[in-house]
């Protein structure tokens, strides 16, 4: 095995997925996966020590072409979930509708925007560092997202799971 790093890769920890739309997904199979698994992560913290594991599925696609299209984005992310199933792990994987600051900073209230075609991007907040100081940050639990990227990603999902 070479001990060279693969450049030619797009994610050299990638795992390969199979995509599965949302309407094909099965969310109680899941559900099932992920409660079972969150109560070892209860018990975890429950304790003074102790290890858990977690096998994130990483999918090279999100994080460079695929991520363009939400919709394959949502489906390359549910053939994860899937795929993660497969292995022994303590902790569940979970959607992350994109990778970095956007899903954090739309929760205190920054507009994520995802145009089609184009990775999912913030609206810019701040035009100065004074603007940056002047602001008073609100709580997540009282902000709402008025994302339409993030709010139709979660529409799809949970509709396809009810």
């Amino acid at each position: 095995m070479s001990k060279k790093f693969d450049i030619s890769l797009s994610d050299a920890q990638a795992t390969e997925v199979r995509p599965i739309k949302a309407e094909d997904f099965d969310f109680t199979e899941y559900k099932e996966y992920a409660d079972r698994l969150n109560e070892k992560c209860e018990k975890f913290w429950k304790v003074d020590s102790g290890v858990l594991v977690y096998r994130r599925m990483r999918v090279a696609e999100c994080f460079s072409y695929g991520c363009k299209d939400m919709e394959h984005s949502l489906a390359l992310q549910l053939g994860a979930l899937k795929k993660s199933m497969e292995y022994e792990a303590d902790v569940p994987n979970f959607l992350e509708p994109w990778y970095g600051i956007g899903t954090i900073s739309s929760a205190f209230g920054g507009d994520y925007i995802w145009h089609p075609n184009n990775a999912p991007a913030m609206e810019v907040r701040f035009s100065t560092l004074q603007e940056v100081l002047n602001h008073e940050p609100v709580e997540v639990a009282k902000t709402a997202s008025s994302s339409p990227s993030v709010i139709k990603v979660s529409r799809t999902s949970f509709q396809a799971g009810s």
